[in-house]
């Protein structure tokens, strides 16, 4: 679960941070940021496990595109990204062995510059920072803000419990009179290592393999590896799959069939032969009641898997025939219901398609499949966190003040020249006595200035 990010340099970021809740919806009119949030997200991911060419690619943009354009033309020499990240205490490792971590508490840091050598026209983007550190109870931010309540607090310490002599897990150190991190196995007695800076395009955290090797790099390793992003295309969810596809969910969707496939097969039982297959029924029917049933045929001679969809008067047909937005939200409470599923879910637009009386219930079952932090956690519990995007007001009037992240585009002068360059902007949470144009850009806006931004966005835009 990702408590707090930092963004500066990349695309329209600068010295950006926000504090993420559990269930979190950026609102805002297109173009004000929203997917170069998920892009920075899906870029820190893909950093976790890929150097930052193979990780550029599941980010828009071309690799130099990434950092940010001032309004001089030139472009920012470094991108520079933070999280803070709440973890599962008990990890899993490739061989299925648990592993308990004593503090699941991590900041973790990635500074990346375009390197040019003067030999060569070839240009690169290199690994220029690099910190992680287990974050200490008593300088916890978490624990800080005002704003959470003490009773979640207190069950907060239940998930983050304190521990002493904390330490850099990643540590940037000068040696053999370079930059360099360094890097200690978990326990007093660890070994270290050191890497230089500046060299490779590649993350020390992405080159972690086994638990054995640091544990809790292992662990926040696999936690930003985990985070999950839905940009989902109605075409590729229903069509027939083959057999040995890939049975973990797609972005766009594209194996839904198998997904749904595997989920039958690891939770089936003889009282419930569908398994959560059945739970998806009725989740589906709760938002759709035209839709009946919902089953994966397996077509042999063609060795595919085939969905199809049933109305409520007995109509049989293809799932091609379905609804964009039928497609779309079988998809989505299909990922919600994957038992596989551990950590952040992030989601574009999950509204669309979808008759606006229904959207109350939407909200609720994206609230359901996010963790509460005020109750105590259980054994085995796994933490998970859904993260919207949504240009709509009917969603916004239905959230709670504390899952709004109200997002905008301002302009930010560039001194001495005087020209202006655009920036996100994104406020948390919602009350009810701030105007519109707080002085403080980073502080909250009302429910209903809030939704003044949006038309006065929408108006800009059209």
């Amino acid at each position: 679960m990702l408590t707090r990010v930092e963004i500066d340099g990349f695309k329209s970021f600068e010295n950006f941070s926000i504090d993420l809740p559990p269930f979190a919806v950026v609102v805002g009119a297109n173009a004000s940021g929203k997917s170069n949030f998920f892009d920075a997200l899906r870029l820190i991911s893909r950093l976790a496990e890929a150097d930052f060419s193979e990780a550029a690619r599941a980010v828009r943009g071309r690799p130099h595109e990434l950092f940010r354009l001032h309004a001089d033309g030139t472009r920012s020499p470094r991108m520079n990204f933070a999280v803070e990240v709440l973890m599962d205490r008990d990890i899993i490792d490739t061989f299925s062995v648990s592993h308990k971590l004593k503090s699941n508490r991590v900041r973790y840091e990635i500074g990346l510059a375009m390197q040019k050598d003067d030999a060569s026209p070839i240009e690169r983007v290199v690994v220029v920072h690099e910190q992680a550190q287990l974050i200490e109870r008593d300088k916890d931010r978490l624990f800080r803000d005002r704003r959470i309540k003490p009773a979640v607090i207190e069950a907060l310490r239940e998930w983050a419990p304190a521990r002493r002599n904390i330490r850099d897990l990643i540590k940037p150190v000068e040696w053999e009179g370079q930059p360099a991190i360094e890097i200690r196995q978990d326990g007093a007695g660890g070994r270290k290592m050191h890497a230089p800076l500046g060299k490779s395009s590649r993350t020390w955290l992405a080159s972690v393999g086994t638990p054995e090797q640091a544990l809790h790099l292992y662990a926040l390793q696999s936690e930003l590896r985990a985070i999950a992003f839905l940009h989902l295309d109605p075409a590729a969810a229903a069509e027939a799959v083959d057999l040995v596809s890939s049975d973990v969910l797609a972005t766009n969707g594209a194996n839904l069939a198998h997904v749904i496939v595997r989920l039958v097969a690891d939770t089936a039982t003889s009282d419930r032969p569908d398994g959560v297959l059945s739970d998806i029924r009725q989740e589906l029917r709760a938002l759709i009641p035209e839709i009946a049933d919902i089953r994966v045929d397996h077509n042999k001679a063609a060795r595919k898997y085939e969905l199809f969809a049933r109305l409520r008067d007995k109509t049989e047909f293809d799932a091609r025939l379905l609804s964009d937005g039928t497609l779309r939200l079988l998809t989505l409470i299909t990922a919600l219901y994957d038992g596989r599923r551990r950590g952040v879910l992030c989601f574009e637009e999950p509204e669309n398609g979808l008759h606006e009386a229904r959207i109350p219930q939407l909200i609720n079952l994206l609230r359901r499949f996010t963790t509460d932090l005020a109750a105590p956690p259980q054994d085995g519990e796994k933490l998970s966190q859904i993260i919207v995007n949504s240009h709509s007001p009917i969603v916004l009037q239905h959230l709670e003040p504390e899952e709004v992240i109200a997002a905008d585009m301002v302009e930010a002068t560039l001194r001495p020249q005087g020209n202006g360059t655009r920036r996100t902007r994104m406020r948390a949470g919602m009350a009810d006595e701030l105007p519109l144009d707080d002085p403080n850009i980073e502080g909250k806006l009302s429910r209903v200035a809030t939704f003044r931004l949006l038309r006065r966005q929408s108006e800009q835009a059209s």
